[in-house]
């Protein structure tokens, strides 16, 4: 089974903030989680809202849980709303807004997911790709 090491949450959290600050973005958070959820490193910005924590969370958790990046179940969460109400229900936790990154092991295999927030949802999805990649982990927005 494959993981993610501590090495790539470092460079997974440092690179994405590298990435907010080269686009002067305003504070961030990031929050990468085992393919179970689990969280394994959060970092917050200076200024950045205490409610990041959470939503950081929601995204890495909700793409983790599903298999699949944020920015699809976003679309779906668009078209079915019954159902993002009754997955919610089941977990507080469910987040379907785009800037939560599934990501995979060379091997194919799911290791966990990033949740970026803190600007639009498509800038925070752009760092938490740029947090993959630094990683070499391959992402599924």
């Amino acid at each position: 089974m494959a993981v993610m090491s501590a090495k790539q949450v470092r460079t997974i959290l440092d690179t994405a903030l590298k990435e907010a600050r080269k686009r002067k973005l305003p504070p961030m958070a990031i929050a990468v989680v085992d393919a179970g959820g689990h969280v394994l490193g959060y970092m917050a910005e200076d200024g950045s809202a205490p409610i990041r924590f959470e939503v950081a969370r929601g995204k890495a958790w909700t793409a983790a849980m599903r298999a699949e990046g944020t920015t699809r179940l976003a679309e779906q969460a668009a078209r079915n709303p019954v159902l993002v109400a009754s997955l919610q229900a089941m977990s507080p936790h469910y987040f379907p807004v785009r800037g939560g990154v599934l990501v995979r092991a060379a091997s194919g295999e799911n290791v966990g997911a990033i949740g970026v927030t803190g600007a639009t949802s498509e800038q925070d999805e752009i760092c938490a790709l740029a947090g993959a990649r630094a990683a070499k982990l391959k992402a599924v927005p």
